[in-house]
């Protein structure tokens, strides 16, 4: 099958992501992969624009464009890193909930056919004690409704018992579950954010921005010519490299800002109440600190030097959302390494 890939547009368009969909599966057969979620998420960045996916994708494939499971674990490893325990975790919490709510269901149940069973005795002994009976027979009747009623509290009170407990249980199981899925989006190289959870994020602040009118901008940083530190000096250096990135655009964020790492050598800024001037200003201070630093990594014993950094700004517009916020900062930055790399570019963004 010979599948020709569109560059992407300049604007993501209303049916941009139907059309990427398709593209990532025409490319999954084109590159000989079996059909996965995993093949489907890197094969949809490919078709998405995403330069560091494709790149890894043609070198790995080469002339003959096939692609191996091996390599296309590789890919998906660096570039959408996701905890695969994660699913298991919801699954076995999911499990656990539904066991512990069964178990009270149950038990509602049968407090419930205790309960009707008490009425039909108080029925009975009201009807009884309207008849003319004789002392003997009504202290008999008072004895009966005793021990029937202590039997109906004893009864709720170790309903009362076990929903408290399936009520605990639920609730640690919960929050285990919500500390996991923090947990798997977070990138496990640096311990930044993740795509993943950078997504969910940018989407929620989107919203909200739009909603209630804030300023809202993601700046995407793309550091330039990664592949030569690899090669250069090997990959465990390489990912100690990014792992000092990481701490060090870190820095940068402040207040409810959120860092992530959204690809091998990619990070982003989603910057929540600041000034396009402001942003401006920080990303290039930023690009200035990169460049200068002197890399001393206590891993590999090296030191790495003459790192630069391409960063793209983008400010949320009115009508917009996510996906064009996050393609224009992305596109941005792609132009920033195409003008040489080592700058900012921030569009037609009032930044003076």
């Amino acid at each position: 099958m010979n599948v020709q890939v569109a560059e992407p547009e300049a604007s993501p368009g209303p049916n941009k992501p139907w059309n990427n969909a398709q593209k990532a599966l025409e490319l999954i057969a084109q590159y000989g992969c079996l059909p996965s979620p995993k093949a489907y998420e890197v094969f949809y960045g490919y078709a998405s624009g995403d330069a560091e996916v494709r790149a890894q994708v043609d070198k790995a494939a080469g002339m003959e464009q096939i692609l191996t499971s091996f390599d296309l674990d590789r890919i998906h490893h660096e570039s959408f890193r996701t905890n695969e325990g994660d699913w298991e975790r919801q699954q076995l919490a999911s499990h656990r909930i539904e066991a512990q709510l069964g178990d009270a269901a149950e038990g509602l149940v049968s407090h419930a056919q205790i309960g009707e069973a008490y009425e039909r005795t108080l029925a009975e002994a009201s009807g009884q004690i309207s008849e003319n009976r004789s002392p003997e027979q009504l202290s008999q009747l008072v004895d009966t409704l005793i021990t029937e009623t202590g039997s109906v509290r004893s009864a709720t009170a170790s309903m009362r018992s076990e929903l408290l407990e399936a009520s605990n249980e639920v609730g640690q199981i919960t929050t285990e579950l919500a500390s996991s899925r923090r947990e798997a989006s977070k990138d496990l190289l640096t311990g930044l954010s993740g795509i993943s959870g950078f997504n969910v994020q940018l989407i929620s602040s989107t919203d909200a921005a739009l909603k209630n009118g804030l300023q809202l901008l993601v700046c995407v940083i793309g550091i330039d010519s990664f592949d030569q530190v690899n090669e250069a000096h090997g990959r465990m250096s390489g990912d100690a490299t990014i792992r000092a990135l990481g701490r060090m655009i870190g820095r940068f964020a402040t207040g409810n800002d959120m860092v992530a790492r959204v690809g091998g050598a990619t990070f982003a800024i989603l910057m929540q109440g600041c000034s396009t001037r402001e942003a401006y200003t920080s990303a290039n201070a930023l690009c200035s600190e990169i460049a200068a630093k002197v890399f001393t990594l206590r891993e590999t014993n090296t030191e790495v030097t003459g790192i630069t950094a391409s960063i793209g700004l983008s400010a949320l517009r009115e009508g917009d959302d996510a996906e064009g916020l996050m393609f224009r900062a992305r596109a941005r930055m792609k132009a920033a390494k195409g003008a040489g790399g080592n700058m900012v570019e921030a569009g037609d963004l009032q930044v003076l």
